[in-house]
């Protein structure tokens, strides 16, 4: 098998799909985000991880100015500039169309952030595992496209210690899955 290339060493592959996953209120945004400007700076994640430098698209769903000032607030609080990294209303994964529109209108990005996946695939069963294998494979039809790795922001369920709320095929068909915990 060949060596697995990283884009942020033993967490993010180059290409793919993953997902970060946690609870309402465990900072799943921040750390996307905090993901997104090391890759966008090549900076090291946490000061330890070597990062590859690349071109980051964040895809904020839910709350797009705020996630926004977060941004910028970050940026100042780590001196990182946030040239590469773009912000945009969102992608939805029940259809190609964006993909399509992306294709055609954007530049190709090396991280695609989707906060959240809930709110991209609106209005499919996220407990039917057919339906969310197939918005699973938009985001891998989008990661093939660009060459680039793609992270979808999850909610856990009631049970946190169940992990990623919704059908086990979430799970069972990306390469990496990261569970946030807010400690205190």
């Amino acid at each position: 098998a060949e060596p697995i290339k990283w884009l942020i060493e033993n967490l993010i592959p180059e290409t793919g799909v993953g997902l970060i996953s946690g609870a309402s209120g465990s900072f799943k945004s921040f750390l996307a985000g905090y993901l997104g400007l090391c890759v966008a700076n090549g900076r090291k994640f946490a000061d330890q991880a070597e990062t590859i430098k690349g071109r980051v698209l964040y895809a904020a769903h839910e709350g797009r100015q705020g996630m926004g000032r977060r941004l910028v607030a970050a940026t100042e609080h780590y001196g990182l500039p946030d040239s590469d990294l773009g912000l945009w209303d969102g992608i939805t994964l029940t259809s190609d169309s964006d993909l399509q529109y992306l294709s055609i209108n954007a530049d190709r990005y090396d991280l695609c952030v989707i906060d959240t996946l809930s709110k991209a695939t609106a209005g499919i069963d996220e407990n039917s595992n057919s339906e969310m294998a197939a918005a699973i494979a938009v985001a891998y039809q989008l990661s093939e496209s660009w060459q680039c790795f793609v992270l979808l922001i999850a909610h856990t369920g009631k049970d946190e210690a169940r992990g990623t709320r919704g059908a086990s095929a979430l799970k069972a068909n990306v390469d990496t899955v990261l569970s946030v915990k807010r400690s205190g």
